[in-house]
């Protein structure tokens, strides 16, 4: 039976392992990071992605560390309901939580960590190790993200392009704040233009709030965490009382800020390679 390389342990590369795991087909995972930096934030996960969920994870055990969202509204920022939808069945789990449950199915020897594959172009695109040794797979799975590395020596003229958009996202345990939310997902936006602020509900104690803003309208200066909190209670001071009210309360140890990207040119494509 052929053997399959994994390249990336986050959600898809976790994902597809367990369902080798399950079929009995031989695999290793390679992740360049270090197991404790694929924490960060949330999912939204549609129903035909919890099918597919419920097929590798004990339902029950999901349902625990997510929550179900019943509402979507949209507001102005001092709290206008501007739009509401239903939402149907929209699942809202941590990327931590997430990971661990797919993990949980797969053995240390499958996975490793801190190692960065290179692809050979002289070689036919033959994927090796850091260290030049050739990778013993017969058919090679890529799930290393957006930033995919071998997309760009597959796909030359593919770039990433910077946007006018950041965004800090942050987890934050809070049960006061977590119960006034209910089931629902909040998103804030300034009358403006530029700036929004989100609020999910992933459990009974646990809350995921982001802001998206334009970096040219809002530029940020210094990234310290002390510095961030000091420009986020700034700039969100005015919005609805909730707002300024968990930022104040967050710790931000679950942070993440970064600049959004996406491919110049999206395209679906299926590329195969031979491996000898």
């Amino acid at each position: 039976m052929k053997k399959i390389a994994v390249v990336g342990a986050g959600i898809s590369g976790l994902s597809m392992a367990n369902y080798l795991e399950k079929h009995k087909i031989d695999y290793h995972i390679y992740e360049r990071r270090k197991k404790k930096d694929l924490a960060g934030h949330g999912f939204l996960i549609p129903q035909e992605g919890m099918d597919y969920l419920y097929q590798i994870i004990d339902s029950e055990l999901l349902l625990k560390h997510g929550n179900f969202l019943k509402k979507y509204t949209k507001y102005s920022h001092t709290g206008k309901v501007l739009a509401e939808k239903n939402l149907d069945h929209v699942f809202a789990i941590s990327r931590h939580s997430l990971i661990s449950l797919l993990a949980q199915n797969i053995t240390p020897q499958k996975i490793t960590y801190e190692e960065t594959i290179i692809f050979d172009d002289l070689q036919n695109g033959k994927l090796k190790l850091s260290d030049g040794t050739d990778i013993d797979a017969d058919i090679a799975v890529i799930s290393d993200g957006s930033r995919s590395r071998i997309r760009k020596h597959i796909f030359k003229d593919e770039m990433m392009r910077v946007v006018r958009e950041s965004e800090v996202v942050n987890i934050i345990q809070n049960k006061e704040i977590a119960n006034s939310i209910e089931n629902d997902f909040m998103k804030f936006h300034h009358e403006d233009g530029g700036l929004t602020f989100g609020i999910l509900k992933l459990s009974d104690d646990t809350v995921l709030w982001y802001s998206q803003f334009d970096n040219q309208k809002y530029m940020i200066n210094e990234y310290s965490v002390e510095n961030l909190r000091k420009y986020m209670i700034e700039i969100f001071e005015n919005w609805h009382p909730l707002i300024p009210e968990i930022i104040q309360k967050s710790d931000y140890k679950m942070y993440i800020y970064g600049m959004s990207m996406n491919l110049k040119n999206l395209i679906h494509f299926i590329k195969k390679t031979q491996y000898s």
